[in-house]
């Protein structure tokens, strides 16, 4: 199934757990279902371009977060078929962090409902689990 396309000048406004906000478009934030579901039952999707929609995602580090919406602004015009391919050059190096890092991102893609990041994410996490052995 894919996104369905949205004008990217709305802005979602999400807020970590320690409380900092991330401004990203549209778009970008409605590769989470969580999110996309969240807007949809709350009616809190921005109607005019000016208007900001805010969710607080407590359950989610800044950090965390941050690399979630630099993978969400890379593939956010993807369709869902696109990212369930061999993985990108682009991707092997966003990837490319501590295996501790690695597994809170995989959590986190879980529970915001990212498909393709949590595909990528656990294809990573089982190949270095292969690796050290």
């Amino acid at each position: 199934m894919t996104r369905p396309r949205v004008e990217a000048q709305r802005t979602i406004r999400l807020v970590s757990h320690e409380g900092e906000s991330f401004d990203t478009d549209l778009l970008a934030a409605t590769t989470s279902g969580y999110i996309k579901e969240y807007l949809q039952e709350n009616g809190d999707m921005p109607e005019e371009e000016q208007q900001t929609a805010v969710i607080s995602l407590p359950f989610v580090r800044s950090p965390i977060l941050s690399k979630i919406l630099t993978w969400a602004q890379h593939h956010k015009a993807e369709p869902e078929a696109v990212l369930q391919q061999e993985m990108s050059a682009w991707d092997a190096e966003f990837l490319n962090m501590d295996g501790t890092t690695l597994l809170e991102l995989a959590m986190m893609a879980y529970l915001l409902d990212i498909k393709g990041l949590l595909e990528m994410t656990a294809a990573a996490v089982a190949k270095g689990i292969m690796m050290e052995h």
